[in-house]
């Protein structure tokens, strides 16, 4: 009988365990500034759980504004790639200095320090075109299972 309570008891701790597994990021190219301001700030409510595991990209980086780090790990193959806003028109990309300068002060202070390291300071709104790859582990702990 204890052979089947403990069955029992190991099946619903499986079954709570992958109800609260974390979402793994293997590449997320960015998207909408709003999209993401509104999924992350749900997903900061619910207390979710992230794993990069790859690279996140652009909007994506928003990760580190509104995700307790506590709920984040990466892998060594984690990435935050990070660049300045722009708005895309029937021309091409133009650059969105209001938008650089909001995004900027929404980064942790940590995050803004590693990327002035890498050369960019978004804090007036400056344009930052290139790509910055940051390693994930600059910025969160590594997974135990990575």
């Amino acid at each position: 009988m204890i052979k089947y309570i403990a069955a029992a008891l190991l099946g619903l701790s499986l079954f709570a365990s992958s109800a609260t597994a974390a979402e793994r990021i293997r590449f997320n190219p960015g998207g909408s500034l709003s999209d993401f301001i509104e999924s992350y700030t749900k997903a900061a409510e619910a207390e979710s759980k992230f794993v990069i595991d790859g690279q996140c990209i652009s909007a994506c980086t928003l990760i580190t504004a509104f995700i307790e780090p506590k709920n984040v790990c990466t892998t060594w193959r984690g990435y935050l790639v990070f660049h300045s806003p722009y708005f895309a028109t029937p021309m091409g990309p133009v650059h969105a200095p209001e938008a650089t300068r909001v995004l900027w002060h929404m980064y942790p202070p940590y995050v803004q320090e590693i990327l002035k390291g890498e050369g960019w300071d978004g804090s007036n709104g400056d344009r930052q075109a290139d790509l910055i790859f940051v390693p994930a582990s600059k910025v969160y702990k590594s997974c135990d299972n990575g």
